[in-house]
């Protein structure tokens, strides 16, 4: 992107457009700031497009405010010739994918067989697991809306204590809790229910932790 932006006075311009944009529709939380333009994210149609997804009236209230973004988002891809850039890059995303999409899901629709209740394609309902690496570490998002439930993962983001994770052990069981405390030899884990008992795992027996940058149910 930065060759791009290097060689083409046409895409810095229209940087700028979109580096404007964002500024004037900063939010004094920068939490808030950016969970605006996730939930945006989330009902669109695929590049180079950029069309909504569903109807304007329909969009979670914190993204409707910035989906004038969306022509300046689309000049900006086509300046730097974003499909290019996404086809180099598609297979990193997809080995995130193979490694974090598929066991979430699974620890998802298993809890909801246990539960009993309905799976997410019941009744308009959706869950979906995202992945962007690229989201800041230092930036932690929760929304509830409508009958969608999407979990936003950065693999790349360092967790800390207090943050809500995705901990898959080499057995493969998937779990989402609370980071406690991580020393050099263990990983202690909150559950999000104050019903269920506190985990202590060994680090040699964590296949991975990922960091829930941003849920909306």
């Amino acid at each position: 992107m930065n060759q791009e932006l290097a060689s083409s006075e046409e895409a810095r311009n229209a940087r700028d457009l979109l580096c404007a944009f964002i500024r004037e529709h900063a939010l004094n939380d920068r939490d808030r700031s950016l969970a605006q333009y996730v939930s945006l994210s989330l009902y669109l149609n695929p590049p180079p497009a950029f069309t909504l997804s569903i109807d304007k009236s329909d969009l979670p209230p914190d993204s409707a405010q910035v989906v004038g973004i969306l022509p300046l988002l689309r000049s900006f891809g086509e300046a730097i010739h974003l499909n290019a850039l996404w086809a180099a890059h598609h297979p990193d995303y997809q080995g995130l994918v193979e490694r974090f999409h598929d066991p979430m899901t699974s620890m998802v629709l298993n809890t909801n067989l246990f539960l009993h209740m309905p799976t997410s394609s019941y009744d308009g309902r959706r869950f979906m697991v995202e992945l962007e690496p690229m989201l800041p570490p230092s930036q932690t998002n929760a929304r509830i809306y409508g009958s969608d439930y999407v979990i936003v993962v950065s693999p790349a983001a360092p967790v800390r204590r207090g943050d809500r994770v995705v901990v898959k052990t080499k057995k493969g069981e998937v779990m989402v809790k609370e980071l406690k405390r991580q020393t050099a030899k263990q990983v202690e884990l909150k559950s999000l229910n104050a019903d269920h008992p506190e985990r202590t795992l060994s680090l040699d027996d964590v296949d991975w932790i990922a960091r829930i940058v941003w849920a909306s149910q």
